[in-house]
Formats: C-alpha cells, sequence, structure tokens
C-alpha cells in the first residue's frame, strides 16, 4: 500500500484450492480502498502487509 492508503499491489500467498474463494479475496482488497492511512511511526513510500482471509462456508 502506498503512503494515502492506496493499494499498489495484491498476490495471493496460497490457494484455498477454489478459484472463486481466490478472485473473491483479491475483489475484497479493492473493494476496501482506501486503506487506513499508517501512522507517521511506519516508514517508507510503500508498505507490505500480509492479510489472512478466511472464508467460513455453510
Amino acid at each position: 500500500m502506498n503512503r494515502n492508503g492506496g493499494l499498489v499491489s495484491a498476490t495471493l500467498e496460497r490457494s484455498s484450492g477454489a478459484a472463486i474463494l481466490d478472485d473473491e479475496g483479491q475483489a475484497l482488497l479493492e473493494r476496501a480502498q482506501p486503506l487506513p492511512v499508517p501512522p507517521p511511526e511506519v516508514k517508507g513510500d510503500t508498505i507490505e502487509l500480509v492479510v489472512p482471509i478466511e472464508f467460513f462456508l455453510k
């Protein structure tokens, strides 16, 4: 993410095993923009985050 809370890029680290859930994880990040602006003590022009996403199916 950038200093303004914008998503710079997103990659899937591990597949859920279902393409529809993997696609939704990516779409969720797009919908979540802008992300909260990082506090000043977090340094760098871009910030890397690892965000675990869990889906529970009934």
